[in-house]
């Protein structure tokens, strides 16, 4: 475990580092590890991970070290053969071993203040656990750190992102988002295959909508999504005409009492709270699931027309 004390003496330095909500996002994709992920655009590569010294990890880092973001790479096979030369057995080569094992090794090399519960999730159809820490190393300021563990079937993921404690509640989103981006692609055998980093653009996904649709959007809770509507529905013979904001009168037809006949609504996942669009807001998810969009009216059967919906992601 040298490689965890070796990588994580870098995290930390003395000097302001630059606001993430206010840069580009870039998506990084490493064949050999078989990953992508999405950083802020000024954190840089660390040259002696990127050119395979160790094969075993990528780094990213702020210049003044204040915040950093490392990939470890391990083999469930070398696990294995690791767990076996000391009379382990098999039954050890789990997630939870993995995760409790690295989880161990950090306290070991931090003093460690607080910890929260681990927390099992899936990121992007891998099983992962996570856990948030506050801790110093040597003496130096206290930064808050979360690290992730997420399997495939032939190796282990584990990510650790660091801040300084005292901004842990403003880049909260930012820390989620890192973690929630990282993604499986093919591997490829041999480090010396080429990475390649990507500048994100927002991918925007348009529904017209005069009933109720499922999207393709699947937000984790606590993730953002934008949504922008135009155009009208006529509702029904008799209701008349109106746009995403709804018309007055016909409560009766409503899905939801509170809000206006025919106005746009979204819910997240199965039992999201229902949320009024009108003709555009930003959304928090209470809960993790699909977006789901309705014209408030019971019976949008012999509506005609239909609202135009933008959906996006948001920071």
């Amino acid at each position: 475990m040298k490689r965890l004390v070796i990588l994580l003496t870098g995290l930390l330095s003395i000097t302001s580092f630059q606001n993430p909500k206010e840069t580009e996002w870039v998506k990084f994709r490493y064949p050999y590890f078989g990953i992508t992920i999405s950083l802020p655009s000024f954190l840089e590569l660390d040259e002696k991970s990127a050119n395979g010294q160790d094969n075993k990890s990528i780094s990213f880092r702020y210049p003044s070290g204040k915040f950093n973001v490392t990939i470890f790479m391990d083999s469930k096979q070398e696990i294995q053969q690791a767990l076996l030369k000391n009379n382990l057995g098999t039954n050890f080569n789990n997630l939870n071993f993995y995760t409790e094992l690295n989880l161990a090794n950090f306290k070991k090399n931090f003093s460690v203040s607080s910890q929260s519960e681990i927390t099992e999730t899936t990121i992007n159809g891998m099983r992962a656990k996570i856990v948030n820490l506050k801790a110093t190393f040597w003496g130096n300021d206290e930064s808050f750190y979360t690290m992730a563990c997420a399997e495939t079937d032939n190796v282990y993921y584990r990510l650790m992102v660091s801040i300084p404690s005292d901004k842990r509640a403003f880049y909260s989103d930012e820390i989620r988002r890192i973690i929630y981006s990282l993604d499986k692609i093919q591997r490829e055998n041999t480090p010396q295959v080429a990475n390649e980093s990507v500048r994100e653009k927002p991918k925007i996904e348009r529904y017209n909508v005069k009933g109720a649709i499922r999207t393709n959007l699947y937000l984790e809770r606590g993730e953002k999504v934008n949504i922008a509507a135009t155009g009208r529905v006529t509702f029904g013979v008799f209701a008349g005409s109106g746009g995403p904001t709804g018309i007055q009168g016909f409560e009766i037809y409503n899905i939801v009492k509170n809000y206006r006949h025919g106005s746009l609504l979204a819910t997240i996942g199965d039992n999201g709270a229902w949320h009024y669009v009108g003709r555009g807001t930003i959304i928090t998810a209470d809960n993790s699931g699909y977006l789901k969009l309705y014209v408030n009216d019971l019976d949008p059967s012999n509506n005609s027309g239909s609202f135009t919906v933008e959906c996006r992601k948001s920071n």
